[in-house]
């Protein structure tokens, strides 16, 4: 359903960016494609009020980003946040190096909250998304796995290992399994359990394994 945008108000974000796609997602507005280099704002559309889906798609800019919203957040503050989170760069670097060019850009917080609200939940969305249709693809078939844990600090001081299984077929990792520190005897142990826990979950899930490399 075509519906009239709102008027549309100016952020604090800078006109000259033309920073691209990222995806931004939260309960009420689901998978909204951040392709924002263009389209004015009267051509805005809606295709369905529940995900408040908008795209904003061509590349011949007739108006500025800050004068652009979408699922009803002002575009330029949406996409500077996204662009940080998703590209792995330090936000409070970044923020800093901006400010002291004098380019306008958003506050900390708000950026933490994006973060928290869209960006994170983004990132599980597409996740669980893509894992779903990959798990379909392998359920049926034998596959062979291979797998190394990671924790966040070496030795006995480790509080988080996280454990990857990774499929050889389609050279994708099927699995990620997290152990903190307190839920095993000893940080020694948190490898070993994050793979057992892990290797299970699979088994339970209808994967036949055929083999596996460590």
């Amino acid at each position: 359903t075509n519906r009239t945008p709102r008027r549309c108000h100016h952020i604090r974000s800078a006109s000259s960016l033309s920073l691209r796609p990222a995806s931004l997602s939260a309960s009420g507005c689901a998978a909204s494609t951040l392709a924002l280099a263009a389209t004015p704002c009267s051509q805005w559309h809606s295709t369905d009020d529940n995900k408040q889906l908008y795209k904003l798609a061509q590349r011949n800019v007739e108006e500025p980003i800050e004068r652009r919203y979408v699922c009803n957040k002002a575009a330029g503050n949406a996409l500077i946040c996204a662009t940080i989170f998703f590209s792995g760069a330090d936000a409070a670097t970044t923020m800093r190096l901006l400010r002291s060019i004098n380019i306008p850009t958003v506050l900390d917080r708000l950026y933490f909250n994006y973060q928290k609200v869209y960006l994170l939940s983004a990132v599980k969305q597409v996740y669980e998304q893509r894992n779903t249709k990959l798990s379909k693809a392998l359920r049926g078939k034998a596959i062979d796995l291979a797998g190394d844990g990671r924790c966040d600090e070496p030795g006995f001081s480790a509080k988080y290992c996280t454990y990857n299984f990774h499929e050889a077929t389609t050279k994708k990792i099927i699995h990620v399994e997290q152990v903190q520190s307190d839920e095993v005897s000893s940080s020694n142990a948190i490898g070993n359990v994050a793979f057992v826990r892990g290797f299970n979950k699979l088994k339970d899930q209808g994967f036949t394994i055929s083999s596996f490399m460590s």
